[in-house]
């Protein structure tokens, strides 16, 4: 199985770019093992992603 790898700046906001971020990881995980990277997390992730996604996030 192929890995994905899907970066944003700050998953823990409420934004376009991580709702769709999100629901893009959710939906490739049924092919590919989906990793989802958060290079300034603020707080708590704001978005359900599924058990089968991996999520890293770094300290601010």
């Amino acid at each position: 199985m192929k890995t994905i790898c899907l970066i944003d700046y700050d998953m823990s906001v409420f934004g376009r770019v991580e709702q769709v971020t999100a629901s893009l990881a959710n939906a490739l995980c049924d092919r590919y093992h989906v990793y989802v990277i958060s290079l300034c997390t603020t707080g708590t992730l704001n978005y359900t992603l599924d058990e089968r996604v991996t999520f890293s996030a770094t300290a601010k």
